[in-house]
């Protein structure tokens, strides 16, 4: 019988720079300390990667022996990756009804509740939070161009509606995955609608950004303050600050993957803290003040 759901990750690519792979390597650590760490299955681009993977005891399937499956370069220009993402969302569809990918650095910090699909199954079969972007924009939009999905976290239930995303990358490979979750997202309910409709229908619950991660929060305080959140998205420095904090644990004789979970745990309720001491909402990114 076909499980029905699941979560994925997924790798690609090569090691071209120590800086990236030492970051990786440290999300690995995080994914494979934490307790509260829900089951999950990479599909994975590239031989060397796959057994990588294997080799630290992840559940991997080999998508692609190529680590870049169209390349790194197109008519002079470079291949945007993260439309790996779509293909892995894609090829998890064709083995479970539903899926959440979520990114290396996107944890869980609490156990995820028992309703957690039910709970996801309530919205559209396409759901990704949005956020604010300085620079990138939706360019098929006439107004409110800087607002679009973030992939850390994305739950899908249509393999059709994948695939079409797949296709899409590879006829614009120089798109973001994020502009194409966000062109789909914009067509199913006839262009851009705001970001009311889009929390109607597209925003998950259960994971939220931090203020300091965005030039801009689409929504305010109050609404955010609705999610019941239990997953974390641990950037560069809050990684630094957890591995931080569970030393100091360890060493009063706390064990690691109790320090760990109680250390993330805090963070995630934290992380409104930050908001309420913040400006939330900034119209305009180029006037929001430089901390």
């Amino acid at each position: 019988m076909k499980p029905t759901k699941t979560f994925i990750r997924t790798l690609w690519g090569t090691p071209q720079k120590a800086q990236r792979r030492s970051k990786i390597n440290n999300d690995f650590k995080l994914v494979l300390d934490n307790p509260n760490e829900p089951d999950f299955k990479v599909y994975t681009f590239g031989k060397n990667n796959h057994q990588q993977l294997v080799d630290l005891g992840f559940n991997s399937e080999l998508v692609s022996s190529k680590p870049f499956i169209l390349g790194q370069e197109r008519n002079g220009k470079k291949v945007h990756q993260y439309g790996h993402k779509l293909v892995a969302i894609r090829e998890a569809l064709k083995d479970y009804d539903e899926v959440v990918l979520l990114d290396w650095d996107c944890v869980a910090a609490l156990p995820v509740p028992t309703y957690f699909w039910d709970t996801m199954r309530k919205k559209e079969a396409v759901q990704a939070i949005l956020r604010g972007y300085m620079r990138t924009k939706c360019d098929w939009r006439d107004k409110e161009r800087r607002k679009r999905a973030c992939a850390s976290f994305v739950y899908m239930r249509d393999c059709k509606l994948a695939s079409k995303m797949v296709k899409y990358w590879k006829a614009h490979p120089h798109f973001a995955e994020e502009a194409i979750i966000s062109r789909f997202t914009d067509d199913i309910v006839g262009g851009w609608q705001g970001r009311d409709k889009y929390w109607q229908l597209f925003e998950p619950d259960f994971f939220a950004l931090a203020t300091n991660e965005v030039p801009f929060q689409p929504y305010t305080y109050e609404q955010l303050k609705t999610k019941e959140r239990c997953f974390l998205h641990v950037n560069k420095l809050l990684r630094y600050s957890i591995f931080r904090e569970v030393k100091k644990k360890k060493a009063n004789g706390v064990k690691e993957s109790k320090a760990l979970a109680d250390t993330l745990e805090h963070h995630l309720f934290s992380l409104f803290g930050r908001y309420e001491k913040e400006q939330f909402i900034h119209p305009n990114p180029k006037k929001r003040k430089k901390r």
